[in-house]
């Protein structure tokens, strides 16, 4: 099998899918022979040394160009939506009669689709709507993402991303605090920051008591100082700090020396810090936006709020939770390493995809 994964990445650590599509990408290789096409032009790092990299403009933006057997591949990959060279790329695809799929990364659910909402209307009803239509299959990345995304009525499969296990785990927990951890984007809306806050506000007096504190860890164009601002705003200095952005050793260190990862989203594809954190046996919190909330439940990995209420009840009663915080960590892991380490995920979307061929031939 001949597969391309379409792209447009750069090197943002903090960006999901500039992380993930690499990884697709190499630990896919190791079942077939795969190439990858980045649209946006950027040198990316974490594939110096690997074969069959190219970009748009070395192509002449034309995917003729690209050597065989990946100028005519069996399955094409998009991964994202709304990249304008996607529609020239699946416009020449379509002539040749190779299938495609589109990994939208969480793009079409329908809070995804309010954000810039005039715009991505009048894109669809111009570009994108039959890029769309036209796809094989669109790959979810959880069951929860191909739910919030029904208003498109394409043949669908669920296939998320993968983790590497890290070697180091977290062993022992504070005895007279409790330290919550969030690493991530600071994006208000999507990452449901507003709802950790405003929580917080409702629990203060019982965080103060029993001395609970919340360190978040960021970048984007809500930056640190509006995240700051956030806290001020709420008199949530005590008991909550924002931080620069984290990447690497630094923020498996960060991660680690804190007790418990906290992620309220209001929409994730699949969630790669809170991945990351159970990765490493952390116990978590996550509210059902970010499409964990079951996982999490029903592997007893932790807790589940979605709400500033349902986050006040459970800062309210981690103290008597704390005594399950091992018992939590230890569950996550487990997880991670029986369902989504990438060798399990990279061989599973190779079969899907010989599948997908197969149906289409």
């Amino acid at each position: 099998m001949n597969l391309l994964h379409v792209c447009s990445i750069t090197n943002n650590k903090t960006s999901g899918i500039s992380n993930v599509v690499p990884e697709h990408f190499i630990n896919q290789s190791k079942f077939a022979k795969v190439a990858l096409l980045n649209c946006n032009n950027t040198p990316i790092e974490r594939l110096k040394s690997e074969k069959n990299v190219f970009y748009y403009n070395e192509i002449n933006k034309n995917i003729d160009n690209l050597p065989k057997p990946f100028n005519c591949p069996d399955l094409v990959v998009f991964h994202g939506i709304y990249i304008s060279q996607y529609i020239s790329i699946y416009n020449k695809i379509l002539k040749k009669d190779i299938p495609y799929i589109i990994i939208p990364h969480g793009s079409l659910t329908k809070d995804a689709q309010k954000i810039k909402k005039i715009k991505k209307v009048f894109g669809n009803l111009v570009l994108f709507n039959r890029f769309i239509k036209k796809a094989k299959a669109i790959q979810y990345l959880s069951e929860i993402e191909q739910k919030m995304s029904s208003d498109f009525k394409n043949d669908s499969f669920i296939m998320g991303n993968g983790i590497y296990t890290p070697s180091l785990k977290k062993e022992k927990f504070s005895e007279n605090c409790i330290k919550l951890v969030y690493v991530g984007r600071y994006a208000v809306y999507h990452k449901g920051l507003d709802i950790l806050l405003d929580g917080c506000k409702k629990a203060y007096k019982n965080m103060i008591i029993n001395k609970i504190e919340v360190n978040l860890y960021g970048a984007g164009n809500e930056g640190e100082n509006h995240i700051r601002e956030m806290i001020k705003k709420r008199n949530l200095e005590r008991v909550v700090k924002a931080h620069g952005p984290v990447f690497d050793n630094q923020k498996i260190a960060e991660i680690i020396k804190n007790d418990i990862f906290i992620q309220t989203s209001r929409l994730e594809g699949q969630p790669l810090g809170i991945m990351e954190a159970m990765a490493l046996g952390m116990p978590v919190i996550v509210s059902e936006g970010t499409t964990f909330g079951s996982i999490v439940q029903s592997n007893e990995c932790g807790l589940v709020c979605s709400t500033p209420d349902e986050v006040s009840t459970i800062l309210n009663e981690l103290k008597k939770e704390s005594k399950h915080f091992f018992k939590f960590g230890k569950n996550s892991r487990k997880y991670i390493e029986n369902n989504l380490t990438w060798n399990i995920i990279a061989s599973k979307s190779v079969k899907k995809y010989k599948e997908l061929i197969k149906d289409a031939r």
